[in-house]
């Protein structure tokens, strides 16, 4: 996927909220993503990456459960492989 490969290696950024509504097909069907509410910044050589809220509740203020990886949930941490997990 072009699109998650850009979002990871040249602009450094996981976007943590991938989902069906979060991707779009264009003309050419390239895959286009959208939703950027949860992304965040990252440095390449400080994994894990600790994430900017304390702990997972599932509601509306969060990504969606359906789709977020495990390790989000669990322990509040996250790769950019956590994307490859939605």
């Amino acid at each position: 996927m072009n699109a998650l490969s850009f979002l990871h290696n040249d602009a450094k950024m996981i976007h943590l909220g991938l989902c069906p509504s979060s991707m779009f097909l264009n003309e050419s069907l390239d895959i286009k993503l959208f939703g950027f509410n949860w992304a965040i910044n990252y440095v390449p050589e400080t994994y894990p990456v600790q994430l900017p809220f304390y702990s997972y509740k599932i509601g509306l203020l969060y990504p969606n459960p359906n789709y977020v990886a495990p390790e989000i949930v669990n322990r509040s941490i996250c790769y950019p492989q956590s994307d490859l997990y939605s």
